[in-house]
């Protein structure tokens, strides 16, 4: 059977309806926390851990942002903490903090992180969620320069 996990918003009435949809569908959704331009409801670890606590359903998990995280001023061991288990999906990406930035262009420590999410045994999805304008003109050249920056960690 496939895993498949949604992405979702942070509207705790909509979140409790889609969580039981999702429960019938064999479907796990995934809450991550926003930037402060980006949402008044989740923006910090304790802000996603006040509304997953309200939602309270096994098939909400947990979307790590490392730029929300960032922006927050927290690390993925904050994110540990209070989630464990709990956190399925990542969108893994550098920043300064602000920027979805392909690793090594940011002030992100990647050996760091990776360090993190072995010792609490992580084995979600990291997702590149590159969305910086400057890598639209010539994506594929900073994809190869982005997954060269894990190579020594392969």
């Amino acid at each position: 059977m496939m895993k498949i996990v949604k992405k979702l918003g942070n509207d705790p009435e909509m979140l409790s309806r889609l969580a039981d949809v999702a429960q019938r569908e064999g479907i796990t959704l995934a809450l991550e926390s926003l930037r402060p331009e980006e949402s008044n409801l989740v923006i910090t670890v304790n802000d996603a851990k006040r509304m997953f606590d309200e939602i309270d359903h096994p098939n909400l998990k947990i979307l790590i942002d490392t730029t929300a995280m960032g922006v927050a001023g927290e690390t993925l061991q904050d994110w540990f903490d209070i989630f464990g288990s709990e956190i399925v999906h990542m969108h893994f990406v550098d920043g300064n903090p602000y920027g979805h930035l392909i690793w090594g262009d940011g002030t992100h420590n990647l050996k760091e992180f990776l360090m993190t999410l072995k010792k609490n045994g992580y084995t979600g999805y990291l997702a590149q969620e590159i969305t910086d304008a400057r890598y639209f003109k010539d994506p594929a050249s900073h994809d190869i320069r982005n997954m060269k920056a894990f190579e020594q960690y392969m």
